[in-house]
């Protein structure tokens, strides 16, 4: 890694300890991981994509192999599923997120 990239990889983990919203982040294999994450403006419109919530960026020396089906875990509770990763060369990587869709009492989906 360059001076530059620890530059920038320092400054990510900084700020995000500071001003990041709390989370777990639960891979689909291995243990879970509490860090923060920033909640980006939505690329999508809420009502083009029911199951659509949001994308939140992660620190990617935290959260270092992020995939599709992992779980993420809000601090009210929230539980979303990780449906696209974006992992750039510099920066923080970019999770978008979709509801978990949990099943009623009589077995059928919300």
């Amino acid at each position: 890694m360059s001076d530059l990239d620890d530059a920038i990889a320092d400054s990510n983990s900084a700020c995000l300890e500071v001003m990041g919203l709390p989370i777990t982040y639960q891979p689909l294999i291995g243990d879970a991981i509490e860090t923060y994450c920033w909640l980006a403006k939505p690329t999508v419109p809420q009502g083009a994509a029911p199951a659509y919530f949001g994308e939140i960026e992660v620190d990617p020396s935290i959260v270092t192999n992020p995939r599709m089906g992992d779980t993420v875990v809000w601090a009210d509770g929230g539980i979303y599923v990780v449906k696209a990763v974006i992992n750039p060369p510099r920066g923080l990587c970019n999770l978008t997120l979709h509801r978990r869709v949990q099943a009623r009492a009589h077995g059928g989906a919300l």
